[in-house]
């Protein structure tokens, strides 16, 4: 198995036009870490994801590994977005598949790992929501990412699909460890699963939140409770 693999962030800086987005970040997230990015709509959480994904350039700074791939490889990554992104002409088992070469097998355990066994011949179309986020989580991690990044996965869920989807990255998380990087508008989503809770704005970062907290973590928890209330005092203003 490869070891767990973080990164460095250094002097980033970037803009859309004349519109400064970050300037002169530096952040360290720590291998095998749950890191989620909190901020108000158009502060860079989304930009972020996508500038360690490399699915845009940054006009400044570096992005570098922390730690190195048993062969030595750049870190893998996938991205999974609030869309499924699933392809509708290919099944459930087919979409997981999708990009490897053989390895059914490995396919079809973490479709049950999902709880999608007996799903894996349906079409797209004849999956529930919740459904569909979990074929396209299987996707993104049937190839063990080293930096996984998952940008608003389930803010499109109900209450409740929503809860299970989080237990269940959780817990596939805990069973084969990477480095997490989550954006998200839910408070309690990313105090229930994070190690840390950074908040984006002003082109940079305005809290680094440590959650020192047992898991499974309870969202009745008092200590929970009173964090969560003073991240939400702290946005609004």
């Amino acid at each position: 198995m490869n070891a767990v693999v973080g990164l460095q962030i250094r002097d980033l800086g970037h803009s859309y036009g004349a519109s400064r987005v970050f300037d002169r970040l530096d952040l360290d997230i720590e291998p095998g870490s749950f890191v989620s990015f909190l901020g108000a709509s158009g502060t860079g959480k989304s930009t972020l994801l996508r500038l360690i994904s490399k699915l845009e350039k940054p006009v400044r700074g570096q992005i570098s590994p922390v730690g190195q791939r048993a062969d030595h490889a750049p870190p893998t990554i996938r991205v999974m977005f609030q869309e499924d992104r699933l392809l509708p002409w290919r099944t459930a088992l087919q979409n997981v598949q999708l990009g490897l070469n053989g390895r059914e097998q490995d396919a079809l355990t973490l479709m049950k790992a999902v709880g999608l066994q007996g799903k894996e011949t349906l079409w797209p179309s004849q999956l529930s929501g919740g459904q569909r986020q979990r074929v396209a989580l299987a996707r993104a991690l049937i190839q063990h990412p080293d930096w996984l990044m998952l940008d608003e996965p389930f803010g499109a869920l109900d209450a409740l699909t929503r809860v299970t989807a989080q237990q269940l990255l959780e817990r596939l998380w805990l069973e084969k460890p990477c480095t997490v990087m989550l954006v998200t508008h839910d408070v309690e989503e990313a105090l229930v699963l994070s190690d840390r809770v950074i908040v984006i704005g002003d082109g940079g970062v305005l809290q680094d939140i440590r959650i020192d907290l047992p898991r499974p973590r309870h969202r009745g928890d008092a200590h929970l409770a009173k964090m969560k209330e003073s991240l939400l005092e702290s946005l609004i203003h």
